[in-house]
């Protein structure tokens, strides 16, 4: 789990993805928000050899169908950092942090570009929901 420590890093990591995602202009929050909210952020946080290279943010949800669940809010891994299995650490850890919690599902959000949904962990069978539409209301 991140430190407080760590969210100088994390929140750098959070402006690299917004760039990587071609949405920079939608990182609204600041990394001084990011700390007062401390109590209700949850990241995993990928290191090597201390340096934080990727993170994974998440929350638990309750679900009305299929109960307790984590939503995995974002996934990345720094670009000169891909290709050694880091992701596939990172998705590793929610989906224990979900069955050690009782959870029943681990959702998540892929941008239909990205592609690599399925090339994560092809043995967990993820199954694909065309039919959402993504929708929030801006406070």
């Amino acid at each position: 789990m991140a430190a407080k420590a760590d969210f100088p890093a994390v929140y750098e990591l959070f402006r690299e993805f917004a760039l990587f995602q071609k949405t920079p202009e939608k990182l609204y929050i600041t990394l001084d928000q990011l700390i007062a909210d401390e109590h209700q952020f949850q990241c995993l946080v990928a290191d090597v050899e201390g340096r934080i290279v990727g993170f994974a943010s998440f929350f638990f949800a309750y679900y009305s169908w299929t109960g307790r669940g984590v939503y995995l809010d974002d996934l990345y891994v720094k670009e000169d950092s891909r290709k050694y299995g880091i992701g596939k650490q990172l998705l590793n850890g929610i989906i224990d942090l979900a069955k050690t919690d009782g959870c029943k599902t681990v959702r998540w959000l892929v941008s239909r570009w990205s592609g690599t949904d399925r090339d994560v962990r092809p043995d967990l069978r993820i199954i694909l929901q065309n039919f959402y539409l993504r929708s929030h209301i801006k406070l």
